[in-house]
């Protein structure tokens, strides 16, 4: 079995994963989550590569929305497999801002700059872009994870493309209202395979079945 890594977004931390990590190690997976905000994309990497290299073997690696930059730049050991959470594929030059900007959802009018400089959510809309469909209290947990984060990251590449050198999964979220649709189907055509869900953009909270089938699948392969 392979380790599977799970790798979070912008603004909020590895709890995302806590309906996710649970049932995947009670299925007998070996889980680590990364714990990104380290000021800039390069940082972010290694942090995850931290996580991967600990496994000392193939892994798989889900990157959920921001998380996608992550694990792209990451070096991975033969027979791992990458990800990709209605997040975001760039090829090099590409930067989480650039490939947003091709597809505007409305999101952006909700991010706006804190007294330190970082970005920060605001409004009441959160929920409604983030987990329109997760539980009340699923989402009440979400919403109080919220933190600010830098701008850095946002307008960085990744300095290689892992998926050029592993087999990837991109899945495409339909009601996606941060990463739209149809920037996620135009990345998802880089990916090896593709599968489409009927959820917003965080079904980690709102649907944890899928992806908890979805990564024991990838992770059980021989």
């Amino acid at each position: 079995m392979r380790g599977i890594a799970l790798v979070h977004g912008a603004h909020v931390d590895s709890s995302c994963w806590d309906l996710v990590a649970p049932e995947l190690r009670d299925r007998g997976h070996r889980v680590g989550t990364a714990d990104l905000h380290r000021g800039s994309l390069a940082a972010d990497t290694v942090a995850a590569q931290e996580v991967v290299d600990g496994f000392g073997g193939s892994v798989v690696v889900c990157g959920w929305s921001y998380g996608g930059m992550v694990i792209t730049g990451l070096h991975l050991p033969p027979d791992s497999h990458l990800t990709y959470l209605c997040a975001l594929l760039p090829d090099l030059g590409e930067t989480a801002a650039s490939l947003s900007g091709q597809h505007p959802t409305g999101f952006e009018a909700l991010v706006a700059l804190d007294g330190a400089g970082d970005l920060v959510l605001t409004g009441d809309e959160i929920g409604e872009f983030m987990w329109a469909d997760a539980p009340p209290d699923r989402a009440a947990v979400a919403r109080a994870s919220l933190r600010s984060q830098a701008i850095a990251p946002m307008v960085e590449s990744p300095d290689r493309t892992a998926w050029r050198d592993a087999p990837s999964t991109y899945v495409v979220s339909e009601r996606d209202r941060v990463v739209a649709p149809d920037l996620q189907r135009e990345m998802a055509q880089r990916a090896g395979d593709v599968v489409e869900w009927d959820t917003s953009h965080s079904p980690m909270l709102s649907r944890p079945d899928l992806v908890v089938a979805l990564l024991d699948r990838l992770a059980s392969r021989s």
